[in-house]
């Protein structure tokens, strides 16, 4: 799947959004096959509520550094906010690749060899800690380390110049700088790519490039208690069975949305549960 596929669910799933008064109304009409790809399914005026993910199994990884499921690419929009972005709204519209914690995609220089972004202006993570550059920069060294996060795709190991050929990551060569990843100021992230790359916007748009702060990292349980840079945080997580998230409290809103506004966030939630639903 490419990676401009992978907007829809998110979409489907943040459905109840609209207007702000106390009485709600919801559409239960009969969606065909495929119908989220070109509108909104049973959609709602209803404000907050809890949205219940069932599944068969669990991801490959709920640590946006190392999974490569697109479906979990979506998911991980909930609490993990990458660089770029898929507009979240239906059809062609959802096609649109926007700014989500960048302030405005990714400069192209010396030949696309060179990208340079710039962080959101207040961006934090959830528990109030600024979001800076250099998060950013260890989310992606991170990602090296394939001996802790085996499954993610491995497009910066491809694409970065430098070091990037022979670094094992922040686990087993600590204190070693991925030298391709530069960040001239708290808020300026630069990649310097080993080739021309026009679509490197795209790259950015990955969960790989959400941002973790190393003194929180715990390596493989990270994916339990990600620090969110997103709308929601994680409550609760057992791995293979539940993952809780409930809305922030720092008012993280990374991008724009087509709706009026997020549902209400004293009581919104969603849990993901790797179990068989049945509908009576």
């Amino acid at each position: 799947m490419g990676l401009a596929a992978f907007s829809a669910v998110v979409t489907l799933a943040l459905a109840a959004c609209g207007g702000g008064s106390s009485s709600s109304t919801t559409s239960t009409t009969k969606a065909g096959f495929n119908a989220a790809n070109s509108s909104v399914v049973n959609p709602s005026t209803h404000k907050g509520g809890t949205i219940t993910f069932n599944l068969t199994s669990w991801e490959d990884s709920m640590d946006p550094g190392g999974t490569y499921y697109a479906s979990n690419w979506n998911f991980t929009r909930y609490y993990a906010t990458p660089l770029m972005t898929f507009n979240s709204c239906t059809g062609s519209c959802g096609q649109k690749l926007i700014p989500a914690l960048a302030a405005a995609p990714g400069v192209g220089s010396d030949h696309n060899m060179v990208w340079t972004y710039t962080i959101k202006s207040g961006m934090k993570f959830s528990d109030g800690q600024p979001i800076t550059s250099a998060d950013v920069k260890y989310a992606v060294m991170r990602t090296f380390a394939k001996e802790v996060l085996p499954a993610g795709p491995v497009y910066f190991q491809n694409l970065l110049a430098g070091n990037a050929a022979k670094y094992k990551g922040p686990y087993k060569d600590k204190g070693v700088d991925l030298t391709s990843v530069t960040t001239p100021n708290s808020t300026t992230v630069v990649f310097h790519l080993n080739k021309p790359f026009a679509d490197f916007n795209y790259v950015a748009a990955i969960p790989q490039t959400a941002p973790v702060p190393q003194n929180k990292d715990t390596g493989p349980t990270y994916q339990l208690h990600p620090v969110s840079s997103g709308p929601y945080m994680v409550q609760s997580a057992t791995l293979n069975k539940q993952f809780v998230l409930v809305r922030t409290r720092t008012g993280t809103r990374p991008w724009t949305r087509r709706c009026a506004s997020w549902p209400a966030r004293s009581s919104s939630t969603s849990t993901r549960t790797p179990t068989t639903s049945t509908t009576g």
